[in-house]
């Protein structure tokens, strides 16, 4: 290293000494303000780290980045782009990364709105070792994109988002060995899309993961000849499929006309379908997400929960009413499943107006696998709230906890924050009972916390935010209608380097942060931070 980067990475370290948590990370931090030469002989890993670095502060269009990103050993040895919300990456900088480089194995860009058809044909002409291609919110892309896709090891597709996209022939057909297709989202494909899939995968896709079957003008004959030409296929989402208003069908009898229950699946999202008789499934299915409403034929749906070989249960529950039939029926329905099934179940969501004792009761005590869980509701009993949090029960094994909303009592609070050890992900919007020492005591617990909402949560302050700063691995946190003050921001800068999402403000205008302290948050992180 120069003299000058050594100085500047010093000056960062007096600055900001936990700014960045590796050494690594540090100096390219340095490297990004100060190229030199030198910097072409950098190893793969440390040029993907600094092209992220450069893109999230946008410094790609400073002229002196330019020329060195335009050297031709600069991409020599890359194998992997990435860049993620970005619009300074163009079609002329993914051609100066390539321009001398056949060797990439993986592209994902995801939402960079500046690249055009020409520049993925650029960035893919001649990438015979690419293995994973993934395109995702790229809303200006068509088909005319993958023209110079030709790879002899692409293994994995994801397209997720690109709403221009009409077909897909080209792609696949001259990337015929593709396991795992994403097209979620893709509403601009009809249902040539999928013969073409059928056509030129056949037995070698594995997953596909696409939304909008329901949108199809022949959804049953095309999932149906789908099914009948990719015998391999093991993973798929059929999201809002089997809705009654899709042919005017029941929509068991949709599931009838598939022939469902014959294909090789292990893993099927059903979520949004609706059933009153639950369809027979797959034997070889062993993983499956629903939706239920409350009003399900309950012997056909404990007997299809109880296949052999299912062992992962993902279940939204949703009563469409507020009327006491509704909710009694949702209450009876979550009841017998986590009597009959608990222990496959390992993602619950409840949208109900009352959640019963009886049934959080067998929440706590029947589901030893629960691993995220989703309440929507405005009643519910904190003493089994509090005892489901002890030390060593089920509670202090879920990832995710989302409760906003209820009337959650102090006890059961400080009972959550001190036995949820394993949360990653906690939401807690608009609750009178969180303050400063809830937060504080989860910090000091939940040591692998990444995301946190309190919006709306007016007692939190400064006091505990910054304690949750400083001790957890924070990538996203929203604290809109809370007392933060630039105090927090300035924690987030100096603890938080990885921080990707924080959300701040609401129509009140609460809290009002000063844009020296935005400026300094932003400038701190190693991703560009989304206000």
């Amino acid at each position: 290293l120069s003299p000058s980067i050594i100085q500047s990475i010093i000056q960062m370290s007096i600055e900001s000494p936990t700014q960045v948590r590796s050494l690594l990370v540090l100096s390219l931090h340095a490297l990004s303000r100060n190229l030199q030469d030198g910097i072409v002989y950098l190893t793969n890993e440390c040029k993907q780290k600094l092209l992220e670095i450069c893109a999230s502060h946008r410094l790609l269009a400073d002229p002196l980045c330019v020329s060195y990103v335009s050297l031709p050993r600069f991409g020599l040895n890359l194998t992997t782009i990435k860049f993620f919300a970005s619009d300074e990456i163009t079609d002329s900088v993914l051609s100066s990364l390539t321009e001398y480089n056949k060797n990439l194995r993986c592209i994902s860009l995801v939402d960079c709105p500046q690249i055009t058809d020409l520049g993925i044909q650029s960035l893919t002409a001649d990438q015979i070792q690419l293995e994973t291609l993934e395109l995702r919110a790229m809303n200006s892309l068509t088909e005319d994109a993958f023209h110079a896709v030709r790879a002899d090891y692409l293994k994995t597709v994801d397209l997720s988002g690109c709403i221009k996209i009409k077909s897909l022939r080209h792609l696949l057909g001259w990337n015929r060995l593709v396991s795992r297709l994403s097209i979620n989202s893709c509403t601009g494909l009809d249902d040539q899309a999928f013969y073409d899939i059928a056509y030129f995968l056949g037995e070698h896709l594995v997953v596909l993961e696409m939304d909008f079957f329901h949108r199809l003008s022949e959804p049953v004959e095309t999932i149906s000849h789908l099914s009948q030409k990719c015998p391999n296929l093991s993973s798929l989402s059929l999201i809002r499929f089997f809705h009654q208003d899709v042919m005017g069908d029941e929509p068991t009898q949709m599931v009838r006309d598939c022939h469902i229950d014959e294909w090789n699946l292990r893993s099927v999202d059903l979520y949004e379908n609706y059933f009153t008789e639950f369809p027979l499934l797959p034997a070889s299915i062993q993983s499956i997400s629903i939706s239920l409403s409350g009003s399900e034929d309950v012997p056909s749906l404990v007997s299809a929960l109880s296949a052999p070989f299912l062992t992962s249960i993902s279940i939204k529950l949703y009563a469409k009413e507020d009327s006491a039939t509704s909710l009694n029926n949702a209450n009876r329905l979550l009841s017998t499943i986590c009597e009959a099934v608990g222990e496959k179940i390992h993602s619950l969501q409840i949208a109900v107006y009352h959640l019963y004792d009886d049934s959080l009761k067998l929440i706590t005590e029947r589901l030893p696998n629960l691993k995220h869980f989703v309440l929507r509701c405005i009643h519910a009993n904190n003493r089994a709230i509090h005892k489901w949090f002890n030390v060593g029960s089920a509670g202090s094994r879920l990832r995710t906890l989302k409760i906003s909303g209820m009337r959650v009592s102090y006890r059961a609070l400080f009972s959550i924050a001190r036995g949820a050890r394993a949360l990653k992900d906690l939401e807690m919007q608009n609750m009178r009972a969180m303050d400063d020492r809830v937060l504080s005591i989860l910090a000091e617990n939940c040591r692998q916390l990444s995301t946190i909402d309190v919006n709306g949560c007016n007692h939190v302050t400064d006091k505990g935010l910054q304690a949750l700063a400083r001790r957890c691995p924070l990538r996203e946190i929203y604290i809109r209608g809370t007392g933060a003050t630039d105090a927090t921001l300035y924690s987030l800068a100096r603890y938080c380097p990885n921080l990707e999402i924080i959300s701040f403000q609401d129509v009140t205008r609460r809290p009002g942060f000063s844009t020296k302290a935005i400026d300094v948050l932003q400038k701190s992180c190693i991703q560009r931070v989304l206000c």
